[in-house]
């Protein structure tokens, strides 16, 4: 690998190491929900889960009464319409339109994509007005 290239390459080799890494934790968790065997992967998904079948885990139990003192001073109140949450995206490279596609899903977004080629206080400027 020539070194003009090694900036580009590393994000290519973080995302394969990451992608290699969770892929069978993804199998397990999947073979759970079919009802195979989670196999040697088990534990390590029991202890990471916070809630299954729409219920606190065990060990989470005690959430259950934050959880009920929200959702109840939460049922009282009218819906109002919020402000989105504005987000300033600088940077370009592999992740960026994947990163925005998946980003403008969200009706709670307002996106901003900026570049510091620009200038920061054009980049500033966006993100105040």
């Amino acid at each position: 690998m020539a070194v003009d290239i090694l900036p580009t390459a590393l994000p290519i080799d973080a995302s394969t190491h990451f992608s290699n890494v969770l892929v069978p934790y993804l199998e397990s968790l999947i073979n759970g929900y079919k009802g195979s065997d989670q196999g040697k992967l088990k534990g390590a998904l029991d202890q990471a889960t916070v809630a299954r079948e729409g219920r606190l885990v065990e060990k989470h139990a005690r959430l259950g009464e934050k959880v009920e003192g929200w959702r109840t001073s939460s049922s009282g109140k009218t819906q109002t319409t919020t402000r989105k949450q504005r987000v300033l995206m600088l940077g370009s490279g592999m992740v960026a339109s994947p990163a925005v596609s998946e980003i403008c899903k969200r009706g709670d977004i307002e996106l901003i994509v900026g570049k510091l080629s620009s200038g920061i206080s054009q980049t500033t400027a966006l993100m105040e007005a």
